[in-house]
């Protein structure tokens, strides 16, 4: 994850780079769902992700199955019932048109739901207006997101910062006076 993490700040200024951020991340989710799938002990046979790959292109709605607790064997490992994927769009967003690559992909591999971090990306406008970059998403950009996730039968969860998570306003000039502490634009 650090490299990840990494590779966005590297990138943070360019397009294509979310581009590249976003495969680093799905390549590790592959490789996880590799080892949750090669760890599964128990004698339910599951189709290989490859298989389960090809069937989402067709039927974009066929989650794998969902085990509570109570249902899982001893030894096999438990798949909540939540699946999400956290879409952080600071820094060096996707192009909105990307998410219909993305969201069966995402689906394929068992998401059902999107913690979305839209910070300064989201359409801010009237007395906040300020605050949205100025590459933000339109309110068409997020309405398509909404769309193409629905379509994929990914639940949307806007993640808002609050209180100590708000550099994304509290660095701007006209809300600097909310700062806790008036050097750093960190907390309210």
């Amino acid at each position: 994850m650090a490299f990840v993490l990494v590779l966005k700040k590297a990138f943070k200024k360019r397009r294509k780079a979310s581009l590249l951020v976003v495969c680093v991340v799905v390549s590790a989710l592959l490789l996880v769902v590799h080892h949750f799938n090669a760890s599964q002990t128990h004698s339910t046979h599951r189709k290989p992700l490859t298989a389960r790959l090809a069937a989402a292109a067709t039927d974009s709605r066929s989650p794998p199955p969902v085990r509570s607790p109570d249902d899982a064997p001893p030894s096999g490992p438990f798949t909540p019932p939540l699946r999400l994927v956290h879409l952080d769009l600071k820094g060096a967003p996707p192009l909105p048109r990307f998410y219909a690559q993305l969201f069966p992909l995402l689906a394929a591999l068992g998401a059902n739901a999107l913690l979305v971090e839209y910070e300064d990306m989201f359409p801010f406008d009237g007395l906040v207006g300020g605050v949205r970059a100025h590459n933000a998403y339109s309110q068409d950009d997020v309405r398509l997101l909404v769309e193409t996730a629905t379509k994929h039968s990914l639940e949307v969860i806007p993640l808002v910062q609050t209180f100590g998570h708000l550099e994304f306003v509290l660095k701007l000039e006209p809300f600097s006076y909310l700062r806790e502490v008036s050097s750093l634009p960190q907390a309210l």
